[in-house]
């Protein structure tokens, strides 16, 4: 080719290409960096003949722009996701106009890890953004294996178990001091720990299963819907709790009928709540069942499991109601917050069936009662004034009513748990100080001696106070005369004088 043709090539290329739009003296304005990639002298092709090739067919739009690098795409082992060459090296592609400011000789400025943001990044940066197993996060033990169990476990429920069972040891100290064991009573604590604990697994179990626990719900401990623990694992998990529950149970009850009348009842009751095909959770009867078994049978069977004794039973079994009515209060309580999901699950609770009206007055009316039974149980003489103490809790009763009836949303209830567990707990210990300190405040100077025996006081009771006119009727003053011969002189000699 010669060199008159290739002089004459640049000027022959813009009137070539019509589309463009521009004329002659317009390409001329232009620097050399607003050209586009083809427009280069040293670019332009030619022909075997010395004619220019035709370029191909270009939109409106200007060559340096996205058409360019439509047609003109650069190696692909030379470019990012954005056509920035990765080298930032300056030339006709269209990394043109991408370099980093003093880059444009080509010198690499940036750092690997900003230029590569995109990329996987590597070193220590390699692990971020990805999520890792628990070894790779260097979790210990603990947070790996034990954690899991003690959330499914839900521990601040087990003060529900802790004060029946200390209420039946401290009546069993009071009314049979010298056949109370301490061995006994550690088996019956673990045992009704086991049983809670199995009770909360197998609730978490079957409300998974069948759906009323789910990702947009509160109920339950969470481990499931979280990840935390499988449910084959704590179906096994809930099946260790009832074995190791009755392995204690045949230390405990040998072969006492009513005691192990008493753990049949509690373990069906334990299993059925949410279980099929019983569920009686779902039948709205689980506060009426939690009132049986954290009241009455947990109370009376640590008592008749410790002493043996069936003669007290009714005095046992009376001072089991508040202790019954308050466990049942948590339970009710807890059901608020899950009142709309429970409904639309089908699971039917006492607070969903009565509505949120009557279910927020039936709370209101719920520590009264067990207060009125508190007072009930002072006046009978079965507990001393200590009890009455729990009515310093009624701005706290009254703080979580007024949560209830101000709640727009009631699943926000379900942050008042911890006020609710509180009532529990100080009206628990009053009682508890109530049951073991009774105030018998009789006459003379007798209620000294009889607060430390109570089968005394009983004692004292009927045979001094009810039996006196019959059993002693020379201490009557009308018939003290005709009983006593030496009184007629003395009141004749008064007469006298």
């Amino acid at each position: 080719m010669s060199n008159e043709d290739n002089e004459k090539t640049p000027d022959a290329t813009p009137e070539t290409t019509p589309d463009s739009g521009e004329t002659r003296n317009d390409r001329e304005d232009q620097s050399p960096s607003d050209r586009a990639p083809d427009e280069s002298p040293e670019k332009t092709e030619t022909s075997s003949e010395g004619t220019p090739e035709e370029t191909p067919e270009k939109t409106g739009e200007d060559a340096s722009g996205p058409a360019a690098a439509f047609w003109d795409e650069p190696e692909k082992d030379a470019t990012v996701g954005d056509g920035s060459r990765k080298d930032g090296a300056s030339g006709d592609g269209p990394g043109d106009g991408f370099q980093k400011d003093g880059a444009e000789d080509g010198s690499e400025d940036e750092s690997e890890e900003d230029f590569y943001g995109e990329e996987e990044p590597t070193g220590k940066h390699k692990d971020k953004g990805r999520e890792r197993d628990p070894e790779e996060r260097g979790e210990g033990f603990f947070s790996r294996v034990v954690a899991p169990w003690v959330q499914a476990s839900r521990p601040s429920f087990f003060i529900a178990s802790v004060f029946p069972v200390l209420l039946g040891y401290i009546l069993a100290r009071r009314f049979r001091p010298e056949e109370v064991g301490t061995g006994v009573f550690v088996l019956v604590l673990l045992a009704c720990f086991l049983v809670h604990l199995a009770t909360n697994l197998c609730n978490d179990y079957f409300e998974h299963e069948g759906g009323v626990d789910g990702e947009d719900t509160i109920g339950g401990s969470r481990v499931l819907q979280e990840g935390k623990l499988t449910p084959g694992r704590l179906f096994w998990g809930m099946a260790f709790c009832y074995a190791a529950a009755l392995v204690f149970a045949i230390l405990i009850a040998g072969k006492s009928r009513f005691l192990w009348s008493i753990i049949v009842f509690a373990a069906f009751s334990s299993f059925f709540y949410v279980a099929p095909p019983v569920r009686y959770g779902h039948r709205a009867m689980g506060e009426v069942m939690v009132f049986l078994n954290m009241g009455l049978v947990m109370v009376v069977g640590t008592y008749v499991a410790l002493t043996g004794d069936f003669s007290r039973l009714k005095e046992v079994a009376a001072l089991s109601l508040p202790t019954g009515f308050m466990v049942a209060s948590i339970l009710y309580f807890q059901s608020l917050p899950e009142i709309e999901t429970d409904l639309a699950a089908g699971k039917k609770t006492l607070a969903n069936v009565l509505g949120k009206e009557r279910a927020s007055f039936l709370w209101l009316l719920w520590y009264p009662l067990v207060w009125l039974v508190i007072l009930m149980l002072w006046l009978t003489g079965t507990l001393s004034a200590v009890a009455l103490l729990g009515l310093l809790t009624i701005p706290a009763h009254l703080a979580v009513y007024g949560r209830v009836r101000k709640a727009g949303d009631w699943v926000t209830l379900d942050k008042s748990g911890g006020l609710v567990k509180f009532l529990y707990a100080a009206n628990s210990l009053f009682i508890l100080f109530g049951a073991a300190c009774p105030d018998f405040s009789l006459s003379g100077n007798a209620g000294d001696d009889l607060s430390d025996n109570y089968d005394i006081a009983i004692e004292y009771v009927s045979d001094e106070v009810l039996s006196l006119p019959a059993s002693d009727p020379a201490s009557d003053p009308a018939t003290a005369p005709a009983s006593d011969p030496a009184a007629g002189p003395a009141i004749a000699k008064d007469g006298d004088s």
